[in-house]
C-alpha cells in the first residue's frame, strides 16, 4: 500500500525519528513521512530494513528506558531530529487486579518513561535549534 501525502505537505530536508517502527501504526507513520520526503530514523526491536529507506535503524529495547541514551546518543551526534514520533508501546492483556507489578512496570517503561528518555535527547537538539516537532502516540488499551 502506498501513502499519497497531501500535494502541499512536505517534508524535504527533514529528518523524522520514528519509536515502533517495525510493525502497525509506526510502520505506516515512517512510511508515510518518507513519502513526504523526510529522511528517517527508525527505532524498534529486530530488523527494521524492510520498513522505509532509512538515514540509519536502531534496534533497542524500550523495556529499559537506561538503554535510551546508549543506543541513541551516538546516531544523534551526528544527524539532528526535525520530528519526533513516539509511537512505540505495549500492553498487558488480561484483568488489571492480576496483573504483577513487573508486568506494569514493563508496560510503563516502553508507554512513558522510554518516550520521555528519547523526548529528552532530541528536545535538546530542537530548543538548541529553536524548532521541532514531538508527537506522542497513545493507546486506549494501554
Amino acid at each position: 500500500m502506498q501513502i499519497r501525502p497531501a500535494v502541499n505537505f512536505s517534508l524535504e530536508g527533514r529528518t523524522a525519528l520514528v519509536t515502533g517502527a517495525r510493525t502497525g501504526i509506526g510502520r505506516a507513520i515512517a512510511r508515510g513521512l518518507h513519502e513526504a520526503g523526510a529522511s528517517l530514523i527508525l527505532v524498534g526491536r529486530g530488523d527494521l530494513s524492510d520498513v522505509a529507506p532509512a538515514l540509519t535503524t536502531v534496534s533497542v529495547d524500550l523495556s529499559d528506558p537506561a538503554s535510551v541514551e546508549p543506543a541513541l546518543a551516538p546516531v544523534l551526534r551526528d544527524q539532528e531530529v526535525d520530528v519526533l514520533v513516539n509511537n512505540a508501546g505495549t500492553v498487558h492483556r488480561g484483568p488489571a487486579v492480576d496483573v504483577p507489578l513487573s508486568d506494569w512496570q514493563r508496560v510503563m517503561a516502553v508507554n512513558l518513561d522510554s518516550a520521555f528518555e528519547i523526548s529528552k535527547l532530541c528536545g535538546r537538539q530542537m530548543v538548541a535549534r529553536g524548532s521541532g516537532k514531538v508527537v506522542n502516540i497513545a493507546s486506549m488499551l494501554s
